[in-house]
């Protein structure tokens, strides 16, 4: 049987009360078939871009995996951390001409025949955060990975799409970007361990089997520019140097000094650190390192750990199992049409319901994407670090969004 059309009189007569005037001939064609409750509701998400706002923009891209460095952030230590950036090496079809863009990706790189130097195609999903001090953050998470080229890329073929930069080129406009810079190094010492701010340790030049150094490169006047390998767990770095972890492997600063200071190296990174002053510090944090001596070097092959990267923290033996979480909240339906004997609310009440759940969702979007970064157990704080459009909501309402974000992948 077929549903009758909704009034049309009826619905410009309700709309009124939610503030949708002059409903046009279309939106009534797209939504005439469905009940009061559901036109209004989908009229005004429509008139508001709800949809837009809240969806992520997916796309399928190729590109060729350039090395990874683990996901830290301030509360989120580094045997906390479930995801790692990873820089890929993609062409601007506009332009015709190569770049590296920083994607996210939960665990290692899966499956396991994934290696660093392969073109791959992915399916990506694309969002936009704002930190605390109001910069935005343009988010590419990987979803999946399928192989199109096993041949890893080497120095060589790479020079053939990029020229690199001097290391005195490198300004404060690059903060937050990939850099390929090309360099002589004069430095060499132990990346070291902060506490509040001080140094208070150092690391050992190997950690979970992948380098831990850093590189000083020879530059010109008050500019001192490093590059080197924090420590990693997830992330494997795409390290196409000879030797280089064997020398690591001994652990002495002064025999990795003797085997590297004078050798040219071609390093991929972000530039994490711009300190201006005289001199200013300048650090890549670095996701590649080439030997610049020889450039048809294949990647080296760094072991992966087992079961590091599941996104659900298993539940200790004799734990009980937690209650399911609450689900969010339906959004508000509009007024019946029927007559009741109690008095009728006031016309602006309802109105504001549809926008409160507009909020409520978008708060839970964030909460979603936060999670996806920071991992399942992140804490309220570092949640709200992450995502500042999150500091004014309740305790128990984040609580309660947290929960529910939870559920949905469990």
């Amino acid at each position: 049987m077929d549903r009758k059309l909704l009034d049309r009189k009826q619905l410009e007569e309700e709309g009124k009360k939610y503030g949708i005037d002059n409903i046009t001939d279309e939106e009534y064609e797209r939504n005439c078939r469905f009940t009061l409750k559901t036109a209004l509701t989908r009229i005004l998400n429509e008139r508001k871009g709800t949809a837009g706002q809240l969806k992520k923009d997916r796309k399928v891209v190729k590109g060729y995996l350039m090395g990874g460095r683990d996901f830290v952030y301030r509360a989120i230590t580094l045997d906390e951390s479930k995801s790692q950036f990873v820089a890929v090496l993609m062409e601007d079809p506009e332009i015709g001409e190569y770049g590296f863009v920083e994607h996210t990706i939960w665990g290692h790189l899966k499956p396991d025949s994934i290696k660093h130097g392969m073109g791959v195609e992915m399916e990506t999903e694309e969002s936009t955060s704002t930190n605390e001090e109001g910069r935005e953050f343009h988010n590419k998470n990987i979803r999946k990975i399928t192989v199109q080229k096993t041949e890893q890329l080497t120095l060589k073929k790479l020079l053939e799409h990029l020229t690199p930069r001097d290391p005195n080129e490198i300004s404060e406009d690059d903060l937050y970007e990939m850099v390929i810079v090309r360099g002589e190094i004069s430095n060499v010492e132990p990346v070291p361990v902060f506490d509040e701010g001080q140094i208070i340790d150092e690391h050992p030049l190997l950690v979970n089997d992948k380098p831990c150094i850093r590189l000083g490169l020879k530059t010109e006047g008050d500019v001192k520019v490093s590059v080197q390998f924090d420590p990693a767990r997830l992330a494997e770095p795409m390290l196409c140097f000879p030797d280089f972890v064997e020398i690591l492997k001994e652990n002495d600063i002064e025999s990795a000094i003797n085997s590297f200071v004078g050798r040219s190296v071609v390093g991929i990174g972000s530039v994490r650190r711009f300190q201006v002053g005289e001199p200013c510090f300048v650090t890549v944090n670095l996701n590649a390192l080439f030997s610049e001596d020889e450039p048809e070097t294949a990647p080296h092959n760094f072991p992966r750990e087992e079961k590091v990267d599941d996104k659900k923290p298993k539940a200790k033996k004799g734990s009980k199992k937690s209650p399911a979480p609450p689900k969010a909240p339906a959004p508000p339906a509009p007024p019946s049409t029927t007559k009741v004997e109690k008095p009728e609310p006031p016309k602006e009440e309802p109105k504001s319901d549809p926008q409160t759940f507009n909020k409520v969702e978008g708060w839970k979007s964030e909460v979603r994407e936060a999670l996806e970064l920071l991992g399942s157990e992140a804490d309220i704080a570092s949640i709200r670090e992450l995502k500042p459009s999150l500091k004014d909501v309740k305790d128990p309402l984040l609580e309660a969004l947290i929960k529910a974000v939870k559920s949905e992948t469990q």
